[in-house]
């Protein structure tokens, strides 16, 4: 995002709108934007709070516009399943039907509002992760279409200092070797710039119980199942 500097005033009311902090009041009392820490999310624009109209969107190119892919709502990454950081069915399982049962699905969300992240960090647990021969990245997934070769978890070169509101990276694997893949996500969790968390999702065993549920408990996680809840509408899928 630019400012149009005929047209600002600098009452700095922006400034609180911006959810990365990248509005600010120079030394000279002017106000600025930081291009290194905006995310293009247009919050700024969208907001209305500038009656001066002194915004300014600018015509974005590769890599910089993968920024308002990940960080702006209505911005879609070539080749994804839709809007959004992710995949739009891990949170509605027991519709979709999507992780099976005996599987696990992740998805590891590296930035929120505020903080964001650089890609270079989603690269750390990516290639780490890429080492277990049985890790397969989400296709659908824009984390996974940034990416040079999924295979090995590298991103393209050009994007490791691009900085989004957050991303996150998908993949499953069978129950039985959570104990090996969550170890490896927390340490490496030790070496990120930014804030962390991830999702798992699977089918309840027939006693009702989460099926890795132990193992989460063994590395001191604790299950929120009704952190929040996410309306998958249609026919429940039954196999």
């Amino acid at each position: 995002m630019l400012i149009d500097k005929t047209k600002c005033v600098d009452c700095g009311q922006c400034m609180t709108r911006c959810p990365m902090r990248a509005i600010r009041r120079g030394e000279d009392k002017k106000i600025f934007i930081d291009q290194d820490e905006c995310v293009e999310c247009n919050v700024c624009i969208k907001s209305g709070v500038c009656k001066k109209n002194a915004f300014v969107r600018p015509e974005l190119k590769w890599p910089t516009i993968v920024r308002y892919w990940m960080s702006d709502e209505q911005g879609q990454f070539q080749g994804a399943e839709g809007p959004g950081r992710g995949t739009m069915e891990a949170k509605t399982n027991d519709v979709t039907g999507r992780y099976k049962k005996g599987m696990v699905g992740f998805a590891l969300e590296f930035g929120r509002p505020g903080v964001g992240t650089r890609i270079f960090d989603i690269e750390k647990m990516s290639q780490r992760l890429a080492r277990l021969p049985y890790i397969h990245f989400e296709d659908r997934n824009p984390v996974t279409l940034m990416m040079e070769d999924p295979a090995t978890g590298t991103f393209k070169e050009e994007l490791l200092c691009e900085k989004i509101l957050s991303g996150i990276l998908e993949f499953e694997i069978p129950a039985e070797k959570c104990d090996e893949v969550i170890p490896i996500i927390l340490d490496t969790a030790k070496d990120l710039h930014t804030v962390f968390s991830f999702g798992t999702f699977s089918r309840l065993s027939e006693d009702g119980r989460i099926p890795h549920e132990e193992t989460l408990h063994k590395y001191g996680i604790t299950i929120r199942p009704n952190g929040k809840n996410n309306v998958g509408l249609g026919r429940p899928y039954h196999d």
